[in-house]
Protein backbone atom coordinates (compact mmCIF):
# COMPACT_ATOMS: atom_id res chain seq x y z
CA UNK A 1 0.00 0.00 0.00
CA UNK A 2 2.98 2.70 0.85
CA UNK A 3 4.31 2.10 -2.38
CA UNK A 4 0.85 2.69 -4.11
CA UNK A 5 1.43 5.98 -2.31
CA UNK A 6 5.36 6.67 -2.67
CA UNK A 7 6.62 4.62 -5.44
CA UNK A 8 4.06 5.77 -7.93
CA UNK A 9 3.49 9.21 -7.00
CA UNK A 10 5.13 12.14 -5.77
CA UNK A 11 4.38 15.43 -3.92
CA UNK A 12 4.49 18.74 -6.17
CA UNK A 13 3.20 21.79 -5.03
CA UNK A 14 0.12 22.41 -6.41
CA UNK A 15 -0.91 18.55 -7.08
CA UNK A 16 0.03 14.73 -6.83
CA UNK A 17 2.16 14.18 -9.96
CA UNK A 18 3.07 10.43 -11.75
CA UNK A 19 6.72 9.60 -11.00
CA UNK A 20 8.54 10.63 -14.59
CA UNK A 21 9.12 6.53 -14.96
CA UNK A 22 6.03 6.36 -16.32
CA UNK A 23 5.47 7.67 -19.58
CA UNK A 24 2.26 7.77 -21.82
CA UNK A 25 -0.49 5.18 -21.92
CA UNK A 26 1.11 3.29 -18.56
CA UNK A 27 0.72 6.75 -16.94
CA UNK A 28 -2.74 6.82 -17.35
CA UNK A 29 -3.65 3.09 -16.93
CA UNK A 30 -1.44 3.78 -13.52
CA UNK A 31 -3.00 6.81 -12.31
CA UNK A 32 -6.75 4.94 -12.89
CA UNK A 33 -5.67 2.15 -10.84
CA UNK A 34 -4.31 4.14 -7.90
CA UNK A 35 -7.59 5.80 -7.91
CA UNK A 36 -9.73 2.43 -8.33
CA UNK A 37 -7.47 1.11 -5.16
CA UNK A 38 -7.86 3.71 -3.30
CA UNK A 39 -11.29 3.79 -3.84
CA UNK A 40 -11.18 -0.21 -2.81
CA UNK A 41 -9.71 0.43 0.15
CA UNK A 42 -12.20 3.26 1.61
CA UNK A 43 -15.37 0.74 0.29
CA UNK A 44 -14.19 -2.42 1.80
CA UNK A 45 -11.50 -1.94 4.13
CA UNK A 46 -12.64 -2.74 7.59
CA UNK A 47 -9.90 -1.13 9.51
CA UNK A 48 -8.41 2.43 10.20
CA UNK A 49 -4.66 2.45 9.32
CA UNK A 50 -2.32 2.85 11.95
CA UNK A 51 -2.37 6.86 12.72
CA UNK A 52 0.86 7.36 11.04
CA UNK A 53 0.38 4.82 7.98
CA UNK A 54 1.20 7.59 5.89
CA UNK A 55 4.59 8.78 7.33
CA UNK A 56 4.22 11.82 7.27
CA UNK A 57 3.00 12.33 3.37
CA UNK A 58 0.38 14.62 2.26
CA UNK A 59 -2.54 12.87 1.10
CA UNK A 60 -4.39 12.90 -1.88
CA UNK A 61 -7.71 14.22 -1.66
CA UNK A 62 -9.70 11.23 -2.94
CA UNK A 63 -7.60 9.14 -0.34
CA UNK A 64 -8.66 11.25 2.44
CA UNK A 65 -12.15 10.70 1.18
CA UNK A 66 -11.67 7.16 1.52
CA UNK A 67 -10.06 7.25 5.04
CA UNK A 68 -13.23 8.77 6.33
CA UNK A 69 -15.11 6.28 4.72
CA UNK A 70 -12.77 3.14 6.54
CA UNK A 71 -13.35 5.25 9.72
CA UNK A 72 -16.66 4.46 9.37
CA UNK A 73 -16.34 0.73 8.37
CA UNK A 74 -14.39 0.45 11.38
CA UNK A 75 -17.58 1.16 13.02
CA UNK A 76 -19.49 -0.56 11.61
CA UNK A 77 -17.26 -3.64 11.93
CA UNK A 78 -16.99 -3.76 15.69
CA UNK A 79 -21.02 -3.23 15.60
CA UNK A 80 -20.89 -6.68 13.60
CA UNK A 81 -19.00 -7.83 16.22
CA UNK A 82 -21.04 -7.27 18.82
CA UNK A 83 -23.82 -8.46 16.95
CA UNK A 84 -22.49 -11.55 15.80
CA UNK A 85 -21.49 -12.04 19.52
CA UNK A 86 -24.93 -11.58 20.74
CA UNK A 87 -26.77 -13.47 18.32
CA UNK A 88 -24.59 -16.30 18.71
CA UNK A 89 -25.04 -15.67 22.66
CA UNK A 90 -28.93 -15.69 22.49
CA UNK A 91 -29.02 -18.62 19.94
CA UNK A 92 -26.58 -20.95 22.08
CA UNK A 93 -28.43 -20.24 25.43
CA UNK A 94 -32.01 -21.59 23.55
CA UNK A 95 -30.25 -24.95 22.33
CA UNK A 96 -28.51 -25.52 25.66
CA UNK A 97 -32.04 -24.82 27.37
CA UNK A 98 -33.64 -27.55 25.05
CA UNK A 99 -30.84 -30.01 24.39
CA UNK A 100 -28.27 -29.43 27.17
CA UNK A 101 -24.50 -29.50 26.51
CA UNK A 102 -24.19 -32.46 24.49
CA UNK A 103 -22.46 -31.03 21.20
CA UNK A 104 -19.25 -32.41 21.18
CA UNK A 105 -20.99 -36.42 20.56
CA UNK A 106 -23.53 -34.66 18.14
CA UNK A 107 -20.63 -32.79 15.83
CA UNK A 108 -17.98 -35.69 15.80
CA UNK A 109 -20.97 -38.10 14.74
CA UNK A 110 -21.60 -36.26 11.86
CA UNK A 111 -18.36 -36.77 10.75
CA UNK A 112 -17.96 -39.48 11.00
CA UNK A 113 -20.91 -40.39 9.52
CA UNK A 114 -19.99 -39.16 6.46
CA UNK A 115 -22.83 -37.20 5.53
CA UNK A 116 -23.61 -33.39 4.22
CA UNK A 117 -23.48 -32.12 8.07
CA UNK A 118 -20.71 -34.11 8.64
CA UNK A 119 -19.19 -32.27 5.88
CA UNK A 120 -20.16 -28.78 7.45
CA UNK A 121 -18.94 -29.54 10.34
CA UNK A 122 -15.82 -30.88 9.02
CA UNK A 123 -15.09 -27.80 7.20
CA UNK A 124 -16.04 -25.74 10.46
CA UNK A 125 -13.57 -27.17 12.04
CA UNK A 126 -10.74 -26.63 10.24
CA UNK A 127 -11.72 -23.18 10.02
CA UNK A 128 -11.80 -23.16 14.08
CA UNK A 129 -8.76 -24.53 14.27
CA UNK A 130 -7.42 -21.79 11.72
CA UNK A 131 -8.56 -19.54 14.41
CA UNK A 132 -6.64 -21.11 16.86
CA UNK A 133 -3.64 -20.72 15.28
CA UNK A 134 -3.93 -17.53 13.86
CA UNK A 135 -4.55 -16.59 17.85
CA UNK A 136 -1.57 -18.52 19.51
CA UNK A 137 0.56 -17.20 16.41
CA UNK A 138 -0.45 -13.72 17.14
CA UNK A 139 0.52 -14.33 20.30
CA UNK A 140 4.02 -15.73 19.57
CA UNK A 141 3.00 -19.34 20.13
CA UNK A 142 3.77 -18.85 24.00
CA UNK A 143 2.30 -21.84 26.76
CA UNK A 144 -0.44 -19.15 27.36
CA UNK A 145 -1.02 -18.44 23.63
CA UNK A 146 -1.50 -21.73 22.56
CA UNK A 147 -4.02 -22.52 25.32
CA UNK A 148 -5.36 -18.94 23.92
CA UNK A 149 -5.06 -21.22 21.19
CA UNK A 150 -7.39 -23.96 22.23
CA UNK A 151 -9.81 -21.75 23.76
CA UNK A 152 -10.52 -20.06 20.63
CA UNK A 153 -11.45 -23.60 18.47
CA UNK A 154 -13.68 -24.38 21.32
CA UNK A 155 -15.63 -21.26 21.38
CA UNK A 156 -15.37 -20.16 18.12
CA UNK A 157 -17.02 -17.08 17.07
CA UNK A 158 -18.26 -16.45 20.84
CA UNK A 159 -14.38 -15.80 21.47
CA UNK A 160 -13.12 -14.28 18.25
CA UNK A 161 -15.92 -11.72 18.23
CA UNK A 162 -14.67 -10.33 21.27
CA UNK A 163 -11.19 -10.87 20.61
CA UNK A 164 -11.51 -9.09 17.62
CA UNK A 165 -13.32 -6.53 19.45
CA UNK A 166 -10.76 -6.26 21.63
CA UNK A 167 -7.76 -6.20 19.10
CA UNK A 168 -8.86 -3.35 17.47
CA UNK A 169 -9.66 -0.97 20.46
CA UNK A 170 -5.75 -2.37 21.05
CA UNK A 171 -4.48 -1.49 18.13
CA UNK A 172 -6.43 1.60 16.87
CA UNK A 173 -7.44 -0.24 14.18
CA UNK A 174 -4.13 -1.09 12.48
CA UNK A 175 -4.53 -3.54 10.58
CA UNK A 176 -0.98 -4.79 10.66
CA UNK A 177 -0.78 -4.98 14.13
CA UNK A 178 -4.45 -6.90 14.07
CA UNK A 179 -3.06 -9.72 11.91
CA UNK A 180 0.63 -9.97 13.47
CA UNK A 181 0.09 -9.04 16.91
CA UNK A 182 1.16 -5.62 18.05
CA UNK A 183 5.35 -7.15 18.52
CA UNK A 184 5.39 -8.89 15.03
CA UNK A 185 3.93 -5.62 13.39
CA UNK A 186 5.92 -3.05 15.40
CA UNK A 187 8.87 -5.38 14.53
CA UNK A 188 8.14 -4.91 10.67
CA UNK A 189 7.71 -1.76 10.73
CA UNK A 190 11.29 -0.97 12.46
CA UNK A 191 13.00 -3.68 9.96
CA UNK A 192 11.47 -1.68 6.97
Amino acid sequence: FDYLISGLWRDAPERRQPAPCLRGRARSHTRAVYTASLIAIGLFSPFVPASNAHHGRRLPRIFAAALKRVTMSLTLFRLYLVATFAVILVYTLVVVSRHGLNLFPIFFGDMAALTWPGQFNLDFFTLLTLEGLWVAFRHNFTPAAVALGVFATIMGNSFLSLYLLYATYETNGDVAAILLGVSRAAAERKRR
